[in-house]
């Protein structure tokens, strides 16, 4: 996220098999007064994270975003070469809608 300040690590692992590789991306992205205050609502601590697996030749990633200052929002993607030039896609997302009625 360029222009925020964020703590996160990366670990990767390969294996064989048809799970070839696994990657985990913890991100900590803290708001106050000083720090990412465009971000969204002050004095939260929110976690974010992306796992990614290329399982079978398919890449997948599952990516998530909580913690307070923007409402939990959640994603899955796939993409999958079926030939030289040609890749089949799909991704969805879902932003939870925490505004109170009445």
């Amino acid at each position: 996220m360029e222009g925020f300040v964020a703590l996160s690590a990366d670990y990767t692992k390969s294996f064989l098999g048809p799970l070839k590789t696994l990657s985990l991306m913890p991100v900590l992205l803290p708001v106050n007064d000083r720090i990412n205050t465009e971000f969204g609502k002050k004095d939260y601590l929110n976690v974010a994270g992306k796992l990614y697996l290329l399982f079978y030749d398919t890449d997948i990633d599952l990516i998530f975003l909580t913690g307070g200052s923007r409402t939990p929002r959640y994603g899955v993607d796939f993409s999958r070469n079926i030939s030289t030039n040609w890749e089949i896609h799909g991704e969805i997302a879902f932003i939870k809608d925490v505004r109170r009625i009445g």
